[in-house]
């Protein structure tokens, strides 16, 4: 618990699958300190960047309690989705789920913090 498994900005290599435990995915802005926007648990991946071709980690991740993970070289987990495009789509299928999942966590919590700052929207059926 509290060891940090990655950090936000460093070089995107592994892709690791928490098999046990939880994990804060932390952000951190200059000036305003560090905020958990989401916690992620067994059966979670976390550190997808490599997948995405993205160079860099976009969060850091601190464990919340002892955990267990299996970490993947991302490149080479990449090559595998290339070369066996069936297992490629239902992998990179559950990766986009992460990411909605993730996307939607921010959403809450913007709409915790802004919501009544937010400009009005008339949608047809109003």
């Amino acid at each position: 618990a509290r060891q940090d498994i990655f950090h936000e900005d460093e070089h995107a290599k592994d892709v690791y699958l928490i098999t046990s435990g939880k994990v804060a995915l932390i952000m951190c802005v200059t000036g305003s300190g560090c905020r958990q926007i989401m916690e992620a648990k067994e059966g979670d991946l976390v550190g997808w960047s490599p997948l995405l071709g993205r160079p860099r980690l976009s969060v850091t991740a601190q464990a919340l309690t002892p955990v267990k993970a299996i970490a993947l070289n991302g490149a080479d987990l990449l090559k595998l989705c290339n070369d066996n495009p069936q297992f490629g789509y239902d992998f990179m299928r559950c990766t986009a789920c992460v990411l909605a999942d993730r996307l939607n966590a921010v959403r809450w919590q913007l709409i915790d913090v802004h919501g009544v700052n937010l400009p009005e929207f008339a949608l047809e059926t109003d």
